[in-house]
Parts: structure tokens; sequence; C-alpha cells
């Protein structure tokens, strides 16, 4: 990929959406080859210095790549602790101590286990806690604090919608 230029990155790209993000995964992989050797790095700091990468896409790299128990906190996540921790239908607006810190302290301790915790909270929001219709039935969680408290609807603030902008 690194000696492709970038119109042959975007041509490969294709009608996948988002050009930016295959100009973005070039100049990474630039990056990657110059500076780690071709490796992707497993350490969180570093990956956060990679072009294009982000707070989700680093810990995502460091928990299902290599196996690090840091937490991974995507909307389907959030939205589980939300219902379970926190009794709200809704996570409300992100905060990323805040929401990496509920998801933190819900990891197992060993590394192994971390990792599978991790696809299985992602999971079970995709597929079980949805935003529209959970099953609640199906849930292997021992308690919910939403549920315990009779599914109130959400109260909080109105989450914020990012513009775009072009």
């Amino acid at each position: 990929m690194v000696a492709s230029s970038q119109a042959e990155v975007l041509r490969g790209w294709g009608k996948l959406g988002y050009p930016r993000r295959a100009l973005r995964l070039h100049e990474c992989a630039g990056v990657l080859a110059d500076r780690h050797g071709d490796e992707v790095p497993s350490d969180v700091d570093v990956l956060l210095g990679l072009p294009g990468i982000g707070a989700y896409t680093a810990r995502a790299v460091a928990c299902f790549a290599y196996g690090q128990r840091v937490p991974v906190v995507d909307s389907n996540v959030r939205r589980v602790v939300a219902r379970a921790l926190h009794g709200s239908a809704e996570a409300g607006n992100p905060s990323t101590t805040r929401d990496l810190a509920d998801v933190e302290a819900l990891l197992p301790r060993t590394r192994a286990r971390a990792a599978t915790y991790s696809a299985a909270l992602m999971e079970l929001g995709a597929t079980v806690c949805t935003a529209r219709n959970p099953d609640c039935a199906r849930c292997p969680l021992p308690s919910c604090a939403w549920v315990d408290n009779g599914r109130p609807a959400y109260v909080g603030p109105a989450r914020t919608v990012q513009k775009f902008v072009g």
C-alpha cells in the first residue's frame, strides 16, 4: 500500500465512502513502514500518534490484536453500561473519561478474559441490548439497573449531533 500513489489508493477504495479515510490509511501505512518497521504498535499512546488512528481504534487494536486489558468503548458498549450500571435507557452524550472509567471497572483482571469480555459487551449491545428493541429476556447479565427500575424513559440531556459540513 505504501508504494501506491494516492490516486491508486482512492481507486482501490472505490465506493466504500469517506475517501479521506483511505488517504489517512495510506499515510498511516507510510508511518508504520518508516518508523515502526512495518509493524503495528501495541501501545495505545503510540497508536494514537499514528495518522487516522483515534481513541476507539487505538484501544481496539491494543485489545483485540494484542490482547491488552484496555477498555474499548463504542455506542453499543455505552448503552449496555448506561442501562445495566446506571439505570438509564440511553447513555447520553459521550464522556471519554466517564465512559472509559465505567468499562475499565467492569473488565476482568486477566488480559485474556478482558479482551473476550470487551468483545462480548459490544456483541451484547449490538444484538440483545439494542437501542430500539432491547430483548431483556435474552440478556445474560445477572442484573440490570434499568430493568430493575421498570425500564424508565431517558430523561437526560438531548444528545448532540455532529454537523456535516460539505
